[in-house]
């Protein structure tokens, strides 16, 4: 078969799980002349039934559900939204409190993933405008910092975040004043970029989820390949200012949405092929 490039899709799957948007890339490339690798540079897996019922119990002893102040349910990452949706004990202790949650999200694309869980799930309805990011998105601090500022002394705030979370944003809500409850909903094993063939074709990867990309970079540089030298291609800004931190000068193009045929029409069509 005739190719123009190749793709290495990077998504993070649930374990024992495959990720469906490489599934409808591989099966759909033939006809734009791509070839498509599927390299997962994350295993997530849920909390288990032990540490959910851990967590209910937490958020019981430390918030009494009739308290008037609101309470914050920040959320780290795209993936802690969806670990969210897989917890039923959690996702019912969370909804008793539905008058009082205000929601929180690092960036704007765990803002998106978040408000489409809480309102699928029937946690809250909750709109994308409806929960508070930062300015600059993915910028910790910041939110750290516009939470504060906003909720009342002594406000409560709920962090989904992973088993392997540094913390830091626990530590910098509570240095200014506020409670904080650590949900670790998920944990992650990194996986390395799985060894690509040799090509003359240029290569192209599909980033989904901005923090894999450090990891990536390196796994490409012990591959003896360019990072400076390959195509990136991403939905969100965010994701770019992360890149452009690793590789100032990298080749970035930001799609309007995730559908295969348009990754794969702006591949064929692009001025590289």
């Amino acid at each position: 078969m005739v190719t123009v490039a190749n793709l290495v899709v990077t998504g993070s799957v649930w374990e024992k799980k495959t990720d469906p948007l490489a599934e409808a890339l591989e099966s759909q490339a033939r006809r734009y002349w791509v070839n498509v690798f599927n390299s997962p540079m994350q295993i997530m897996r849920f909390a288990t039934e032990t540490h959910q019922r851990a967590m209910v119990r937490e958020l019981d002893d430390w918030d009494d559900v009739n308290d008037p102040r609101p309470c914050y349910l920040l959320c780290t990452s795209p993936a802690a939204a969806e670990a969210l949706a897989g917890l039923s004990h959690l996702k019912q202790s969370l909804a008793v409190r539905e008058r009082r949650l205000r929601f929180v999200a690092v960036g704007d694309e765990t803002a998106a993933q978040f408000a489409a869980t809480i309102k699928l799930e029937g946690i809250a309805r909750v709109s994308r405008e409806e929960v508070m990011t930062p300015a600059v998105s993915g910028h910790a601090d910041k939110l750290v910092q516009k939470l504060i500022e906003t909720a009342p002394d002594g406000s409560i705030v709920f962090t989904l975040e992973s088993a392997s979370d540094s913390g830091d944003i626990a530590r910098g809500l509570v240095s200014g004043g506020l409670r904080v409850v650590r949900l670790p909903v998920f944990s992650i094993s990194l996986q390395n970029l799985i060894d690509l063939p040799k090509s003359d074709l240029p290569w192209w990867f599909l980033i989904t989820n901005s923090s894999v990309l450090k990891t990536l970079v390196q796994d490409l540089r012990l591959q003896k390949m360019r990072p400076e030298h390959m195509l990136w291609m991403g939905h969100f800004r965010s994701t770019e200012s992360v890149l452009r931190r690793l590789i100032p000068n990298a080749h970035w193009m930001e799609l309007p949405d995730l559908l295969p045929v348009n990754i794969l029409e702006t591949i064929s069509k692009s001025e590289f092929c």
